[in-house]
């Protein structure tokens, strides 16, 4: 059976796992990671007016979480054709 990887999704239906809570509790222990990890490296919280142009920063880290997610989609595009697309 052919899947439709289209970008029209249908509304969704009963799910199997809740993902909000999860997400949550992934990101709160990313951003502690991450602080630890700025604090180390720089010996100091993130601080305003620090010199740097903010936007730039959080267009370039945007930037990189789009190639991210681009790079899922491929992979998981991929794990979903080989799962369901066999001929």
């Amino acid at each position: 059976m052919k899947r439709d990887y289209s970008n029209e999704e249908p509304m969704p239906t009963g799910g199997k796992r809740k993902v909000q809570l999860p997400a949550l509790l992934e990101f709160i222990k990313v951003l502690l990671q991450q602080w630890h990890k700025g604090k180390q490296k720089y010996g100091h919280d993130l601080e305003t007016f620090n010199g740097r142009n903010v936007f730039a920063d959080a267009k370039q880290e945007l930037a990189d979480a789009w190639v991210y997610i681009i790079q899922a989609e491929m992979e998981n595009k991929e794990l979903r054709r080989r799962l369901y697309d066999k001929d």
